[in-house]
């Protein structure tokens, strides 16, 4: 009996990776919203604003970090020759 492929793998985790990146992003925004109404509704209160100031910045670095890294790896996958949806090619050796 063999365990799983590499191949197998790798697939597994990218499913994984496929529904866990749209919940960081909605993560993110909700984060980034609830501090906008945080902000917005604080009156005068110093403490208020700066906790929904804060909030607004860690949605925001959030947001930039899942784009960036999106975009890290479509030019990472561009530049070795992996497309979406393609296959992946396991180098082979022979002896």
């Amino acid at each position: 009996m063999t365990g799983p492929s590499l191949k197998s793998i790798i697939e597994h985790l990218t499913d994984v990776i496929k529904l866990f990146v749209p919940f960081l992003v909605i993560v993110a925004l909700v984060a980034f919203i609830w501090g906008v109404v945080q902000y917005v509704i604080a009156g005068g209160d110093a403490n208020k604003k700066k906790e929904g100031r804060n909030l607004i910045i860690y949605g925001l670095i959030g947001l930039f970090v899942i784009v960036a890294v999106w975009g890290l790896v479509a030019v990472i996958g561009n530049t070795i020759g992996v497309q979406p949806g393609g296959t992946i090619q396991i180098p082979q050796f022979s002896i």
